[in-house]
């Protein structure tokens, strides 16, 4: 099981011989083993598993063609990465959008610069990825259904800070609730799934440099994990710029996903309509607001 997420010489070492077949279950196209040294990856390719290694070779295989996971309208997007992939009937009817919210799906664009540090993070971002999530929290969507991504783990850290310093919210049942959504790293969530998930990619300077973002591995497991909504928030002009992101960005400014305003309605009320902007970032001790 993930197969290719499994360094070749620790899976060669478990290997006995009086071993007869080997299964390898995994995708080739998610995230590959990690490394603690780069020059293995760099010289010698230690970063490449069997499975990747037999596949390329022109070894047999065989590859699920359908999901069951995603929405439609998310699964076309990864057609540059699975172009057999199909849809199983009936999961738009059984994975439902959230009724605060217009969109199954958004980009939520700013222009907040991002900080270095030992790790990327973004302040102006973190603001934005907890107001979507408590607004969601509000309009009766329980935290146990949401998870929040972060590409980088300064960024993880930071919104769990802000996450934390958020006052207690009120339900439409009344009750007030803090318990803590899942935040995770995009790595630390392969192969997990939930229903409403938010991306926030972080990167954000004039290079238009979004790191190790630009490993189209990272962009499908990114863009893999939601159900029912998935919004991304980050700088769509930085992300736009590069080709591994391009094909979505493409697709969503095509289909009026992308802005620096996000449409929201009244859960109550569906037709009442508003969006909501970033204007400049607010100070952390401003997270109330």
């Amino acid at each position: 099981e993930e197969a290719a997420e499994i360094l070749e010489p620790c899976l060669f070492a478990i290997l006995p011989d009086s071993t007869k077949k080997l299964i390898l279950i995994g995708d080739h196209k998610q995230l590959k083993p990690q490394l603690d040294t780069y020059y293995l990856r760099r010289e010698y390719n230690f970063h490449i598993s069997m499975m990747e290694r037999l596949i390329k070779l022109g070894f047999p295989y065989k590859t699920l063609v359908k999901q069951g996971r995603m929405r439609p309208e998310f699964s076309c997007m990864l057609k540059d990465i699975y172009p057999d992939y199909d849809d199983f009937e009936g999961i738009s009817t059984k994975n439902k959008t959230a009724d605060c919210l217009p969109h199954s799906m958004f980009f939520w664009s700013h222009k907040f610069d991002e900080v270095k540090d030992r790790s990327a993070s973004n302040p102006g971002e973190a603001n934005m990825v907890i107001a979507l999530a408590l607004f969601l929290i509000a309009s009766g969507i329980p935290e146990s259904n949401i998870s929040i991504l972060c590409a980088y783990l300064g960024q993880v850290q930071l919104v769990r800070k802000l996450y934390k310093a958020s006052v207690p919210i009120s339900t439409p049942s009344g009750t007030s609730v803090m318990d803590r959504i899942d935040i995770r790293t995009i790595d630390e969530f392969q192969g997990d799934e939930n229903q409403f998930v938010i991306i926030s990619l972080t990167r954000s300077n004039n290079e238009n440099n979004i790191g190790f973002l630009s490993e189209l591995e990272r962009r499908c497991v990114a863009q893999s994990r939601a159900k029912c909504g998935m919004y991304f928030v980050g700088n769509s002009e930085v992300f736009k710029a590069n080709k591994t992101w391009a094909p979505i960005l493409e697709h969503m400014t095509k289909n009026g996903l992308v802005s620096e305003e996000l449409p929201i309605c009244c859960f109550r009320h569906p037709k009442c309509n508003r969006n909501v902007i970033q204007k400049h970032s607010p100070v952390e001790k401003n997270t109330k607001d």
